[in-house]
């Protein structure tokens, strides 16, 4: 399978966990989960106090992004 390299303005946040979710190409504001986004995903992603990287990507937006493109979804921005 083939990748896509998408950048950090592809996916946003639903809400205030750090994870993120992958926006439809069609629609910046709706996600292949089909949760509505609330934000931008922060510059930098999330980071504990030690300044490793905590965030995650939505395994459910990962799913259907493979089913609808038969790509994954990878980003190096964040």
């Amino acid at each position: 399978m083939e990748k896509s390299v998408l950048t950090r303005q592809c996916y946003g946040v639903i809400d205030n966990q750090a994870t993120a979710h992958l926006t439809l190409a069609t629609d910046s504001e709706t996600t292949y989960c089909g949760k509505k986004v609330t934000g931008p995903v922060p510059e930098g992603g999330w980071k504990n106090k030690a300044g490793y990287h905590i965030g995650e990507h939505c395994i459910e937006c990962d799913k259907a992004h493979r089913a609808s493109t038969g790509t994954y979804a990878v980003c190096y921005e964040f």
